[in-house]
């Protein structure tokens, strides 16, 4: 991983880069200049994880094993933050009490890729790609798939 340190303060406009091959839901790249003086290279070995904020300035060199790479992002926030883009928005709570009603709040899921919560997901994930694509201009509109609560793990 590369990382520029302190970009988390600021936000950055984005471009998409739609490519077929890209398992990023918008290929969506910072706008922004960044010179390859301030980044440092965080090398992790296969297993290993990065804990960084949502806005730090984050990529990665090309994979060039046999393997595909995959990205999982955990998004935490407190029940007294709402979402103003999606109507219904859905969260599951972590800990403690939601005293704010923001969220349709979800259940955890019953089992490893259970019936009933495949389809539960299904249908919030739909509802949220109309958000996350919003906007988006590709050649060709991109397969269906489903957003685990970003744009870096997609599962068919």
């Amino acid at each position: 991983m590369r990382f520029v340190a302190g970009s988390h303060t600021d936000w950055a406009a984005h471009e998409d880069h739609y490519h077929p091959d890209n398992m990023l839901s918008r290929s969506q790249e910072i706008s922004v200049k960044v010179s390859e003086e301030d980044a440092v290279d965080v090398e992790l070995k296969a297993g290993e994880i990065s804990l960084h904020h949502g806005r730090m300035f984050h990529a990665s060199h090309p994979n060039r094993t046999e393997d595909r790479r995959i990205g999982l992002a955990f998004r935490y926030i407190t029940p007294s933050m709402r979402q103003i883009n999606l109507e219904g928005a859905t969260a599951m709570l972590a800990r403690g009490a939601d005293n704010y009603g923001h969220f349709e709040l979800i259940d955890p899921p019953t089992s490893l890729f259970a019936p009933e919560d495949i389809a539960r997901l299904k249908k919030i994930f739909t509802a949220e790609n109309l958000i996350y694509y919003q906007d988006a201009a590709y050649e060709k509109e991109p397969e269906p798939c489903f957003i685990l609560r970003t744009n870096e793990l997609l599962f068919p």
